[in-house]
């Protein structure tokens, strides 16, 4: 069920700019919002996701988890 993150080349890159960006599409107030997160940003929040993972929502509180299990 995750989601496979391509890298893609900053093509404009200027000077301390990272040479890869992995896009991301987002729902933000209901509307489409793209996200660009450099690799060290990822790590970061994986770091985050670890130490608090009494946080993270369970499939079965997702939308999706939550039709599975009424069909169940």
């Amino acid at each position: 069920m995750a989601e496979k993150l391509e890298a893609v080349e900053n093509k404009q890159r200027k000077r301390n700019e990272a040479a890869k960006y992995y896009p991301v599409l987002m729902e933000v107030d209901g509307e489409p919002v793209w996200f660009m997160f450099t690799h060290n940003q990822l790590k970061v929040a994986a770091n985050r996701a670890d130490r608090n993972p009494e946080d993270i929502p369970t499939v079965t509180d997702s939308l999706l988890g939550k039709l599975i299990n009424w069909f169940k």
